[in-house]
C-alpha cells in the first residue's frame, strides 16, 4: 500500500460470512472498513466518522438499506452508497437508484466490487468539485454585481450580437425613464455622433 491516505468504507452487513469475504476480497486494497452489524453501530460510526463510501446489505435485522440510504442523505447528498445484497425484491434496485443509490452489486459478483467503488467515489469527487465551482462563480458574480451596482461608472456587457445583456443602474442617469436597456444595442442606446 502506497502512503496515500486509504479509503475508508463504512460495511453495512450482519452475515459474519459475508463480512469476511468482503474483508479478504478487499485486503490488498487501499480500503479500510469499517464494519457496523446492527442500526446502532452504523448511526454511531456514521455520525462519528468520516467515510469515503458506504457499503450496504439491503436486509439486516434491525435496518435495511432503504433505511440506511435516508439516514445518509439527510447528512450527506453526494456520499457513495453501494448496495451489496444477494437478492432485492422486483423493482427495489431501481426505486434505491431514485432515492439516491449509486450502485447495486450482487454478492455473488464480488469482482465488481473494487471497480464499483473507485468509480464511485470518483464520480463523488467530480460532483463536489463541480458544486464548489458553481458556488465561487456565484460569489465572484454577486461581489462584481454589487461592486458594479455600487459604481458611478456605466457598466454594459454585450453579446455576440452585440446586444446588452447586462447593464449598471447607472447607465438609467443617460436617458429618459423607462428606456429599454437590455436586448438593445449599444448604438441604439448611445448615439455616437
Amino acid at each position: 500500500m502506497s502512503n496515500m491516505k486509504s479509503i475508508q468504507l463504512l460495511h453495512v452487513e450482519d452475515s459474519d460470512t459475508d463480512a469476511y469475504l468482503v474483508t479478504r476480497h478487499l485486503e490488498k486494497t487501499d480500503i479500510e472498513i469499517h464494519l457496523a452489524t446492527r442500526r446502532d453501530e452504523f448511526e454511531f460510526l456514521f455520525q462519528n466518522h468520516h467515510f469515503d463510501i458506504i457499503l450496504c446489505d439491503h436486509n439486516l435485522p434491525d435496518l435495511d438499506s432503504e433505511d440506511a440510504l435516508e439516514i445518509v442523505r439527510k447528512k450527506d447528498g453526494l456520499l457513495p452508497f453501494i448496495i451489496f445484497s444477494g437478492s432485492l425484491p422486483p423493482g427495489a434496485a431501481v426505486k434505491l437508484m431514485e432515492k439516491g443509490a449509486n450502485d447495486f452489486l450482487f454478492k455473488d459478483r464480488p469482482e465488481r466490487l473494487v471497480p464499483a467503488i473507485h468509480n464511485a467515489i470518483s464520480r463523488c469527487k467530480l460532483e463536489r468539485e463541480r458544486s464548489q465551482m458553481e458556488k465561487q462563480i456565484r460569489f465572484s458574480e454577486n461581489r462584481f454585481r454589487k461592486l458594479v451596482e455600487s459604481s458611478h461608472e456605466i457598466v454594459c456587457i454585450l453579446n455576440r450580437e452585440a446586444k446588452i445583456t447586462y447593464s449598471s443602474p447607472s447607465i438609467q442617469n443617460l436617458f429618459i425613464a423607462n428606456t429599454r436597456v437590455l436586448g438593445s444595442t449599444i448604438n441604439e442606446v448611445i448615439k455616437f455622433e
